[in-house]
């Protein structure tokens, strides 16, 4: 028996017409715009979907639910991430330490405080407070708890002026020579009083 003979496949006639360009790619601004219409318009069904369930099984009016939620929404704006509210406390907790030390290091030198680093670490922070304007109270009291129980954090002699730390220098030759400055300095400018 011999073997059918297959069918001849047509081939098809040659298209000489141009083929049509690829249609542009939509932006992604596009799809990011569509998209977000889409959920919004999506969210909006839902809340209402939502709402006239709450409304049936608390027995309130959907105008009261609709209410509550937007009450609800707002505090939630209104109310600042964890990250952020945790990140504001750090930097009021820096700034309030940096309000401290300073304010150590006034009242500390008026008490005669020869190191306001060591008595930074020593003092009982816990009653020094900032208020919301920056005013520091307390250091003064924990100042004097201090001096009173590390006296070797004080001169004997305190200068009484605020920020100044120590007394006045004296001349070493009072009524003598001058010294080697001072000579120095009448050398190269002679005839100069002082």
């Amino acid at each position: 028996m011999a073997e059918p003979i297959p069918a001849p496949v047509p081939t098809p006639a040659p298209n000489n017409a141009p083929t049509p360009a690829p249609a542009a790619a939509p932006k992604a601004e596009d799809i990011a715009a569509a998209l977000l219409t889409a959920l919004e318009t999506r969210q909006q069904r839902t809340e209402r979907s939502v709402a006239k369930s709450f409304s049936e099984q608390y027995g309130l009016s959907e105008t009261e639910i609709s209410d509550i939620l937007a009450r609800a929404k707002a505090e939630k704006e209104a109310k600042i991430p964890e990250a952020a509210q945790a990140e504001i406390t750090k930097q009021l907790e820096r700034a309030n330490g940096l309000l401290i030390a300073a304010d150590v290091r006034a009242k500390g030198a008026a008490l005669g405080l020869v190191d306001a680093d060591t008595a930074l670490l020593l003092l009982d922070k816990s009653k020094i407070k900032v208020d919301d304007k920056g005013v520091v109270t307390g250091t003064e009291d924990a100042l004097k708890a201090l001096q009173a129980s590390k006296a070797y954090l004080f001169t004997a002699q305190p200068t009484g002026q605020k920020g100044i730390v120590g007394g006045k220098i004296d001349n070493p030759n009072p009524g003598g020579e001058p010294d080697g400055v001072t000579a120095a300095f009448l050398r190269r400018n002679p005839g100069m009083k002082l």
